[in-house]
């Protein structure tokens, strides 16, 4: 009789004890004969693989890898079906609860969204140093954080400041007690916010997140695609048969530093400037019972989102679109609330995106005129490091101390700038040297775009790094004093004087 099927009939201890003794298994024992047994109280062979299975689940989780092996032959099945009996098994059983986030029930009346709004907003103002308009926009955020599934689109909250020491952390804290199911973290991997962003949608807070997001591709392509519902998704594969699954990545989401963060995110994201508080301005000190004192609160909140619906309503248009994405959800709760919030949502969107727009397309001009007036010293053409050398140089540029590293500006960096234009480097002759650089042909069209005739630039602004900045420079660009390209027997040529021709590109 084959082991497996003594197994099934007389337990595995049986067997063990059998073997020992040098016995051999008996006949398999009919099945009219064995009925009356288990009739009689004979154990099912189902019992007796739950009495394995028991026995194994007892093991150290060392042991458990050592022994599969020989757990799974006294069982009767495969090396990977004793792992999937071990993965349903476990699945199946009543998990601990390990508090990732808040079990939250509305309260049983209707309550006042205007009356929510106005105690939260001075709540943060009263913990927490902030611009005025910037408590409107995190109190909206806030109460959307209940309200997520209603809206095609919603926005990071990009918190951050120049240095330590400006409330922060303060501010995540504060902030935390009336957001839903929040989850406050210091931090985190790609890996794990798309698991738990998956399995609880919570309001994610990510506090540090200069400490950890910077070249960290898979966590930015993660946090970028669940700006948007129908495309806040990843796909990973798990199992031992690499089954593909597909994880949500669809939920709100506060990322908190020193500095800025990458593009892509920004441009997602409603971005709140911190600063240091001095003398009067310093606010209250947060109680430690805080977010505990604030639960009624937050059932308010959930009950007020349950009661609600928030439609769209039409938003002041600017250029940049992703901004009146961004800015949408906020709008809908305002118009939700009533009293006078509408009309603060809109001086405070008004007041951020103009801001944002104005540091987007005056760091653009400032570029592009700055490289105007080098064409205009070195005639039509330039090499890639000549161009990034003669940036570097301006002391009273942010160019001289450019990113993170404090350091010029590369010729990476300028061709990243630049690729949003469409220029690129290309191959440039000047005399008999050929090396990769630009022509000022290149740049025709982004200079008519972007920097118009008679733009005032103000390049102390934009000196992030510099320290050297003493006062504010204006620089006007007038295109009808610029060289201008011609045409000369078939190739391009730029005057470099009055009188002068150009070499051939």
């Amino acid at each position: 009789m084959p082991i497996k099927e003594m197994h099934m009939t007389e337990g595995a201890k049986d067997i063990d004890e059998f073997i020992r003794s040098g016995g051999t298994p008996p006949e398999p024992v009919p099945s009219s004969i064995a009925q009356p047994e288990v009739a009689a109280g004979k154990r099912q062979p189902s019992d007796l693989a739950k009495d394995v299975m028991a026995e194994f689940k007892q093991l150290e989780p060392l042991e458990q890898v050592l022994q599969l092996k020989d757990y799974a032959k006294r069982m009767g099945i495969t090396v990977g079906d004793m792992r999937k009996v071990v993965s349903q098994t476990e699945s199946a059983e009543p998990q601990p609860n390990v508090d990732v986030v808040e079990r939250l029930e509305p309260v049983s009346y209707p309550v006042s969204g205007l009356d929510l709004a106005n105690e939260i907003r001075e709540k943060l103002n009263t913990y927490v140093f902030l611009p005025e308009l910037d408590s409107v926009a995190i109190t909206l955020w806030a109460i959307g954080s209940y309200s997520l599934d209603k809206f095609r689109v919603f926005p990071r909250l990009h918190i951050h400041s120049p240095e330590k020491r400006c409330g922060k952390s303060t501010l995540l804290e504060t902030l935390e007690a009336y957001c839903y199911r929040s989850c406050i973290t210091s931090n985190i991997t790609a890996a794990a916010m798309f698991r738990i962003i998956d399995g609880y949608q919570p309001t994610l807070i990510i506090d540090e997140v200069d400490s950890f997001l910077a070249g960290n591709e898979e966590m930015r392509g993660v946090i970028n695609s669940g700006h948007t519902r129908r495309t806040a998704f990843v796909i990973r594969t798990q199992g031992d048969d690499y089954e593909p699954k597909r994880f949500s990545t669809w939920t709100p989401m506060v990322l908190s530093g020193i500095g800025e963060v990458p593009e892509t995110i920004a441009d997602r994201s409603i971005r709140i400037s911190m600063r240091r508080a001095k003398g009067a301005e310093k606010p209250n000190k947060l109680p430690l019972d805080h977010f505990d004192s604030e639960t009624e609160v937050r059932r308010r909140l959930l009950r007020f989102a349950q009661d609600n619906s928030f439609t769209a309503v039409q938003i002041p248009e600017i250029e940049n679109s992703r901004a009146m994405d961004n800015w949408s959800p906020l709008f809908a709760i305002a118009e939700a609330i009533g009293g006078e919030w509408p009309s603060l949502c809109k001086s405070a969107y008004i007041a951020a995106t103009q801001v944002t727009e104005a540091e987007d397309d005056s760091i653009t001009a400032l570029l592009l005129t700055d490289i105007q007036e080098i064409f205009s010293q070195n005639g039509g053409k330039i090499f890639s490091a000549e161009l990034t050398k003669s940036l570097g140089e301006q002391a009273d540029r942010p160019w001289s101390e450019w990113g993170r590293t404090g350091k010029p500006i590369t010729q990476n960096g300028l061709a990243n700038m630049l690729k949003r234009f469409n220029i690129k480097p290309v191959q440039v002759r000047i005399g008999e040297v050929k090396k990769r650089g630009y022509k000022l042909v290149q740049f025709s069209d982004a200079l008519s775009r972007y920097v118009q005739s008679g733009t005032t630039v103000q390049a102390s602004e934009y000196a992030a790094s510099s320290q050297s900045q003493s006062g504010t420079e204006e620089i006007v660009y007038h295109p009808e004093n610029a060289p201008q390209p011609s045409k000369d027997e078939g190739c391009t040529t730029v005057p470099l004087e009055t009188g002068q021709k150009g070499e051939c590109f």
